[in-house]
């Protein structure tokens, strides 16, 4: 059944319209002032919205406002005057529908499932994923992507990190730069500034740390990420026994280029191989050499036809060509023939079934999205 939020600083009212609408199917939530009802609007995904108009902190004109900027979801309005213009202004600012307290429960009842009737009959049904109890609706999904950095892509090219951008903004996805995040958890993350930005799922995509691994109990220096600083042979200052790879050393791009490279995983399969060289040359009493790091390029995939590669010299590959290419090398670097042939007619099948909507691996999940 739908759920259904109601916003409004009268307690009774809200027990009322809870009794009422739980009576008839529907999962309620409550909010008591404006600042909360945004809040919840964005967690909870009601299917629509009771607004009372004089609530304190935020009034009910001011959250329909800033709703309508964002969503298409349905509202009714509530207010204790019956003033024409108070109805006027609410309709004009999006609202779908207005009630003038007191109100009958049974008249609210019957107002919620009419707008909610006249809403899905002009929605298209198969926008909504399902997936047993997992419910997504592109249209009312909202994704913020946070960088605390100046662009995206801070490793490319910023030719590439503004068609990465660009793309990413065009697909409805809220893109905010140099915006670091001081706390996050389940329910959301707080920005650098204090703003508390609620979210219903969370992805941290701000890199590794080596905080909890053998590497950060190694008494030596340490970088950024508490990455170890490393000898130019990759070995560990005082301990040249010692050999750290990948993302839990800082390694150095080569002997002329002393900063780190870039966490990825050609720096952990070149880094480690060369430790393995090393400890043979130690094992045969000859002397270490230097790492030097040889840049294959960059790639990065944003979505369908959508792709950037930056290859050795500075070339840049986007969109179509970049998305081909990124494909291609996937595919050249599975191992077995059997797995790239297995891998390329899956690839080909869902490029062809791409209207009956992605692939969802779901567990035990009984919320919205």
């Amino acid at each position: 059944m739908a759920t259904v939020l109601v916003a409004d600083d009268e307690k009774n009212i809200l027990q009322l319209a809870r009794m009422y609408l739980q009576a008839e199917g529907f999962t309620v939530e409550t909010a008591a002032n404006g600042r909360e009802a945004l809040e919840k609007v964005r967690v909870a995904k009601p299917d629509l919205l009771v607004l009372d108009l004089m609530m304190p902190e935020v009034d009910g004109w001011e959250v329909c406002r800033r709703l309508r900027k964002e969503s298409d979801l349905p509202i009714i309005m509530l207010t204790a005057r019956g003033d024409d213009v108070d109805k006027i202004v609410g309709l004009e600012l999006g609202a779908d529908d207005y009630m003038t307290k007191p109100f009958n429960a049974r008249e609210l009842v019957a107002r919620v499932k009419a707008v909610l009737r006249r809403y899905s009959a002009g929605r298209s049904p198969e926008k909504v994923l399902q997936v047993g109890d997992l419910r997504i609706d592109p249209e009312r999904s909202r994704v913020v992507l946070l960088e605390a950095g100046d662009r995206v892509l801070a490793g490319f090219d910023e030719e590439a990190s503004r068609y990465a951008q660009e793309t990413l903004r065009s697909r409805r996805v809220d893109v905010r730069v140099r915006t670091p995040v001081a706390e996050v958890t389940a329910a959301g993350a707080r920005l650098g500034s204090g703003e508390w930005l609620a979210a219903a799922v969370v992805i941290w995509a701000g890199g590794v740390t080596v905080d909890g691994t053998l590497a950060a109990t190694l008494p030596t220096a340490h970088g950024r990420g508490g990455r170890v600083t490393l000898e130019p042979d990759l070995s560990v200052a005082g301990h040249p026994e010692v050999f750290v790879v990948g993302d839990a050393g800082s390694v150095p791009w080569g002997p002329a280029r002393p900063e780190p490279c870039p966490q990825v995983a050609q720096v952990a399969i070149q880094s480690g191989r060369h430790a393995a060289h090393q400890i043979a040359r130690q094992l045969a009493g000859r002397p270490t050499a230097p790492f030097n790091y040889r840049d294959k390029g960059l790639m990065a995939t944003i979505g369908r036809h959508a792709a950037v590669a930056q290859l050795r010299h500075g070339v840049i590959v986007r969109g179509t060509l970049g998305w081909l290419a990124w494909l291609g090398l996937h595919l050249v670097y599975l191992v077995g023939f059997r797995n790239r042939v297995v891998v390329l007619v899956n690839w080909f099948w869902r490029y062809l079934d791409w209207p009956s909507g992605p692939r969802l691996i779901v567990a035990d999940v009984d919320a919205d999205l």
